[in-house]
């Protein structure tokens, strides 16, 4: 099927992947990935510019266990428009602003500087929902000096009835 508005991205994450879980259930992670503007003047710096990135079900899950705040990551998906209201110019009047995100169907680690290593997870076969502590995927290990983080953040699951 054609997408007219598919957008495919790298850059780098913001901060770690934000897991939450709506009323029904459905898994739902949100992070921000600044991609760099390569088109600069000479004398200038290259400018970063966030995307916002949302993600459902299994991927987000897999996305949260798999991905931290830094790393690059290889983004496909379709641009989401929204209304920004309650914005005021100089002159105080109200101005009406249109915001995007990505709703994404594929992520990936980018491994032009880093090495990955993939394991299938089995949630569809347990039933809960939850993956194996085998199954879970390897974080990708950067060329940082730092070894990479094989456990997932806990710390990142919040249960949220507002999607």
């Amino acid at each position: 099927m054609f997408n007219d508005n598919q957008i495919q991205f790298t850059g780098n994450l913001g901060g770690d992947p934000e897991l939450r879980y709506g009323p029904s259930g459905v898994a739902r992670v949100s992070f921000t990935v600044f991609v760099n503007d390569t088109k600069t003047a000479k004398n200038q710096d290259p400018k970063s510019h966030p995307i916002r990135v949302s993600a459902f079900g299994e991927l987000a899950e897999n996305v949260t266990e798999s991905l931290e705040k830094g790393q690059r990551v290889l983004v496909v998906g379709n641009i989401d428009t929204y209304d920004m209201p309650g914005l005021f110019n100089e002159e105080g009047k109200s101005v009406n602003r249109t915001g995007f995100s990505v709703r994404a169907d594929e992520i990936a680690p980018s491994l032009r500087w880093a090495t990955a290593t993939v394991k299938r997870s089995d949630r569809r076969q347990q039933g809960s929902g939850q993956a194996s502590e085998q199954a879970a995927p390897v974080r990708p290990t950067q060329n940082q000096g730092r070894p990479a983080r094989n456990q997932a953040p806990a710390q990142n699951v919040v249960a949220d009835d507002d999607f």
